[in-house]
């Protein structure tokens, strides 16, 4: 079994989960663990960093049978490092815990481009996520980052599961007080919340409306709401999937790249979720953009991050 000074650490750190993975050098995975979100601009970075060193801590003394020291790498995508102050923030927390390791702290939607593809910096590569939060990110001509979306759920987050919450909530409220079609997702709500028939919804509603967390939980009653037919959901995942299909053309528009070499790669629960998301999205971007390539990523985001952090160095294992 590797020391702990030979072990290297990436994290995928969202709105609604954090993956983290400990590998040896040729990053190989030796032990994984997924545990709750660590959001460094909805929470704080300081209480993101506790949330992150738990779980990596935890990890790492699993992988290196008991031993308690710091690994060769730590490489985190965290959601909400968008604004260079939280990150940096973030970034002291992580170094006073894991010296001397090499550190790379960067955004969520950067570690998920860096798994699109077998080069982590490959130009013309593009992620579509649509998660808790949503974004489009993908890197140009001569390396630099281009980014739609990911504004956060009070004014953007286009597409995302907290996004067509706040819709499903809206659109029960409408069928409470008859301003609004009948749906589906009124019965569901009641049942999620626990209430009957005669229950004030309306609270619950509002409560749920106050966390991104809180209203991406109403996500799967819509999925299941548009299987069996409700027009009302359905309409809501169509709007979704053209959103999301407008973030992934902004992008490429803006990469200029040459007909026939964009990747393009979907990502996050609501484009996993099933066909009723993605499907329509990879239609719709297709229609725009019929040039591009729409194919998995080649690795996961904690894995992704960590060959980004290693190409840097100049050390990615071939």
């Amino acid at each position: 079994m590797p020391g702990p000074a030979a072990l290297l650490v990436g994290v995928d750190a969202g709105g609604s989960k954090t993956r983290v993975v400990v590998t040896a050098g040729d990053l190989h995975p030796l032990a994984r663990a997924e545990g709750g979100p660590a959001n460094a601009a909805t929470s704080g970075p300081e209480e993101a960093a506790v949330r992150l060193e738990e779980q990596v801590r935890r990890l790492l003394a699993q992988a290196s049978g008991g031993q308690a020291a710091a690994p060769r790498l730590l490489a985190c995508g965290v959601a909400g490092t968008g604004r260079q102050e939280i990150r940096q923030a973030l970034e002291e927390h992580l170094a006073r815990t894991f010296q001397p390791a090499a550190l790379l702290v960067t955004s969520d939607a950067e570690a998920a481009l860096a798994g699109v593809d077998a080069d982590p910096e490959r130009r013309f590569a593009v992620v579509l996520i649509a998660g808790t939060g949503s974004i489009a990110c993908g890197r140009g001509a001569g390396g630099e980052l281009v980014r739609a979306g990911g504004h956060g759920w009070l004014i953007g987050d286009e597409g995302s599961a907290s996004w067509i919450g706040r819709r499903a909530l809206s659109a029960v409220l409408r069928d409470e007080d008859g301003s609004g079609p009948r749906t589906a997702l009124s019965g569901l709500a009641r049942a999620l919340a626990g209430l009957g028939p005669a229950g004030d919804l309306e609270p619950v509603l509002r409560a749920a409306g106050e966390s991104p967390a809180r209203l991406a939980r109403f996500f799967p009653l819509v999925l299941e709401a548009a299987g069996a037919g409700d027009a009302v959901a359905r309409r809501l995942l169509r709007e979704a999937a053209a959103a999301l299909a407008r973030l992934a053309s902004a992008v490429i528009e803006r990469l200029d790249a040459p007909p026939g070499q964009v990747q393009v790669a979907l990502a996050g629960g609501v484009l996993a979720a099933g066909p009723q998301v993605a499907g329509p999205a990879a239609r719709l971007l297709l229609l725009d953009r019929p040039d591009a390539r729409i194919e998995p990523a080649k690795y996961p985001p904690e894995i992704g991050v960590m060959r980004l952090a290693l190409a840097r160095a100049g050390a990615l294992p071939t």
